[in-house]
């Protein structure tokens, strides 16, 4: 079946090494964050015939055609799939002023070298795509699994799994995490109560895909998990002497690379399949975390350790 998707721009509005951003307000869709003059391509509009008209609503200004050039494409996948041009403006006519209050409360001029940290994750990537001069990327996808059948074995990890399993039976294997600590503004802590275990929490996290490193993992799991943008900051530890036997008899040695990690978008969503609550808790009040792998990251924590390794 052939697929049918919106397509939007993005105008990176230049000046003197700075970015125009706007931080959008009262939208439903990533608000209190940054993103750049954008919206969707009406039927019947080129992408160019959009970026001149998105340019007049937004900020009041008119652009010439030979002002505007593409710099970067992205197939992206959220809810649904998006394909994103985004263009470089350089020259304008009109003085830039914010036309629509009500859908933005602050148009700035940032550093391109110093974006604030709540941009957009994937216009940030756009941005950051366009200064190394990268015309094409995808942002929000599995990545693809290497070195291996994968018409046998399928991209996500729980097929991968299946395929190992399926060779070596409930014998010993290795299976690698990255997990998330995530803090608010009073210190507490974001833990994540699954639907797997529904009277147990532990961290935000999940098991690396095939050709996924672990931070990659861990912002691909917070975003799966609780709906949250992240970036890692810094690396609390790596706990490696770990063994559990499931349910099933499968039997494994697991390792957690487990980070620091700050909100950059998003917010706190309970899909009800791989997250049954979420909440944050002071640390010293936590309720009791579902494995020792977990409860020995939590007392590291406190304890301030960094650089763990156990």
């Amino acid at each position: 079946m052939r697929t049918q998707f919106p397509v939007a721009v993005h105008l990176f509005f230049l000046h003197n090494e700075q970015v125009l951003l706007l931080r959008r307000f009262n939208t439903g869709y990533e608000d209190g964050n940054y993103s750049v003059v954008a919206g969707h391509v009406d039927a019947g509009e080129s992408v160019t015939q959009a970026a001149i008209r998105e340019a007049r609503e937004e900020v009041g200004v008119s652009l010439k055609p030979q002002a505007i050039e593409v710099v970067h494409v992205m197939h992206r996948k959220s809810d649904d799939e998006r394909i994103d041009f985004f263009l470089t403006v350089r020259g304008w006519v009109g003085e830039i002023t914010n036309r629509e209050p009500h859908k933005c409360d602050d148009l700035s001029w940032y550093p391109l070298a110093s974006l604030p940290n709540n941009i957009i994750p994937y216009v940030k990537r756009g941005l950051e795509n366009y200064q190394n001069g990268i015309l094409y990327g995808e942002f929000g996808w599995r990545p693809y699994t290497i070195g291996v059948n994968t018409r046998e074995l399928g991209a996500p990890m729980s097929d991968y799994i299946k395929w190992i399993r399926g060779k070596v039976g409930h014998d010993q294997i290795f299976l690698n995490f990255s997990g998330a600590c995530i803090t608010n503004d009073k210190g507490e802590i974001l833990l994540q109560k699954r639907a797997a275990s529904r009277d147990e929490w532990g961290f935000p996290g999940g098991a690396l895909e095939i050709g996924e490193s672990a931070e990659e993992a861990v912002i691909r799991e917070v975003q799966e998990e609780t709906g949250l943008s992240v970036e890692v900051d810094t690396l609390i530890g790596v706990y490696t002497k770990y063994f559990d036997v499931y349910s099933n008899g499968d039997k494994a040695q697991t390792i957690l690379f487990f980070f620091q990690c700050s909100v950059t978008g998003g917010s706190l969503n309970v899909d009800q399949e791989e997250t049954f609550d979420l909440a944050f808790f002071d640390p010293h009040n936590a309720p009791e975390l579902f494995n020792q792998q977990h409860r020995d990251i939590l007392s590291d924590y406190i304890s301030q350790r960094r650089g763990v390794f156990h």
